[in-house]
């Protein structure tokens, strides 16, 4: 089965030949890519290790989830569907991004294109996806010269758009047409106040707004001005994984934990919003932990990874480690015996899903995010809000109780497979766009200046 799904990813990717003739060299290199390593990358490489053309691979998490629906005829899809991301980076975000558009040429009739407002290291990731216009490269510097190219380029018969995150904002300012459009927002107050700009654009112009858990859907209901009639959840998910059992204790041994070793692992970018100096508090107060073989692992890097190595050598925390970008960051957490997620604002994290898939239980801190609404399923623990003390405690107790860490893991295990997968969450998103698509439009965009 996994051969076949394969083998249907690759058909869809060399069929959007048919819409992108100057992509086939793109679509084969992809296409070429997934038979050589099927699989998911849930934190992809630095600069350094992507490829320098199209013939990147196009393993990648996928988007948010509302209940299933049922899949779209194609007979009734047809025209350009814009997505919109905030940079060509490192992210959640950029993920649900690639997936939904993956999605929509593999189940739709649908052509689709990226808009990027930034550059980044995954251009050709996306760019092997379908067509790709990056703001920040075609900037000239007159603003109207830009809107022309951009409406230019886009074609005539452009019928939805989705503006995945707030940080996508600043499209609206480049694009006058009365298209319908859907806002995909996972960030929470701290984020949302630094691109108020770019997110008062949105609250102007998205017909609906998709927040991407309950605690971003409590903090968007609060905002003035917002109608409850345009403002839904949808949930982000994950591609199934695919990894070998048995290349499980190779790598733990990767990762430095012993077939003894408790392995504790945290994961995502190195900076504020993740929290990774909580992270390293707990490890401080536990050591090695009463037997010796507590050991812990950050799974990525970033911004603040000097700053946490240095406190790493200086406190001699021996038995903690920080991995850098990983090209195989589901592998990791299958290699994990506990989750910790100590993020102090995280709408969703997606790096979570993929350890609870793999049977791993994670804690979490109350009031930090989406997460507590996951863990509630059973398959976890949610901890007063920065409460490192507690979550140090925590860790303890799992370690002593692997009935307990059975029992979580199993549980989040079919809660991902029942709820977070990717074949019951794009159709969901796709079904709010589609409801501003159809039927036609009814009212005027607002926020629109005279040039």
């Amino acid at each position: 089965m996994a051969i076949w799904a394969e083998m249907k990813r690759i058909a869809a990717l060399l069929g959007n030949y048919a819409r992108q003739p100057g992509r086939l060299p793109g679509l084969l290199a992809a296409a070429a890519g997934g038979l050589r390593r099927p699989g998911l990358s849930g934190v992809v490489p630095d600069a350094s290790r992507l490829p320098a053309s199209g013939a990147s691979r196009h393993s990648v998490l996928r988007v948010g989830t509302v209940p299933a629906t049922a899949r779209p005829a194609r007979d009734r899809a047809s025209g350009t569907v814009l997505v919109v991301v905030h940079d060509l980076g490192i992210g959640g975000a950029q993920e649900v991004a690639l997936q939904f558009a993956d999605w929509l040429l593999r189940e739709t009739g649908h052509r689709v294109k990226f808009v990027a407002m930034r550059d980044g290291p995954q251009r050709p990731r996306f760019e092997a996806v379908a067509e790709l216009f990056c703001i920040g490269r075609n900037w000239g510097g007159e603003r109207r010269a830009l809107r022309r190219r951009l409406e230019r380029w886009a074609g005539p018969d452009v019928r939805g758009i989705l503006v995945n995150s707030v940080a996508s904002g600043g499209f609206y300012a480049l694009w006058r047409r009365d298209v319908p459009s859907i806002a995909f927002i996972h960030e929470l107050e701290q984020i949302l106040d630094r691109h108020r700009p770019a997110f008062a654009r949105i609250l102007a112009r998205a017909d609906r707004i998709v927040a991407g858990s309950g605690a971003v859907r409590d903090v968007l209901a609060r905002q003035p001005g917002l109608r409850p009639d345009r403002l839904v959840q949808a949930y982000p998910f994950i591609e199934p994984a695919r990894v070998d059992p048995g290349g499980r204790a190779a790598m733990r041994a990767a990762l430095g934990a012993g077939p003894l070793d408790f392995l504790v692992c945290g994961c995502g970018v190195l900076h504020w919003r993740k929290s990774p100096d909580v992270f390293l508090d707990v490890a401080a107060r536990l050591g090695g932990g009463p037997q010796g073989n507590l050991r812990f692992v950050w799974i990525g890097g970033g911004p603040d990874g000097k700053r946490c190595r240095q406190r790493i050598r200086r406190e001699r925390l021996e038995r903690v480690s920080i991995t850098g970008f990983l090209p195989d960051v589901t592998g990791a957490l299958h290699a994990a015996d506990l989750f910790l997620l100590p993020s102090q604002e995280d709408a969703f994290p997606l790096s979570a899903l993929h350890a609870a898939e793999a049977g791993v239980p994670v804690i979490c801190f109350r009031d930090a995010g989406g997460m507590p609404e996951f863990v509630a399923r059973g398959c976890g623990l949610a901890l007063p809000f920065g409460d490192s003390a507690a979550m140090a405690r925590a860790v303890l107790d799992y370690a002593a109780d692997p009935e307990r860490r059975a029992r979580e893991g199993a549980a989040g295990r079919q809660a991902v497979a029942e709820e977070f997968v990717v074949d019951r969450g794009a159709p969901g998103l796709y079904a709010h766009l589609l409801a501003e698509m159809h039927p036609p439009r009814r009212r005027n965009p607002v926020g629109l200046a005279a040039e």
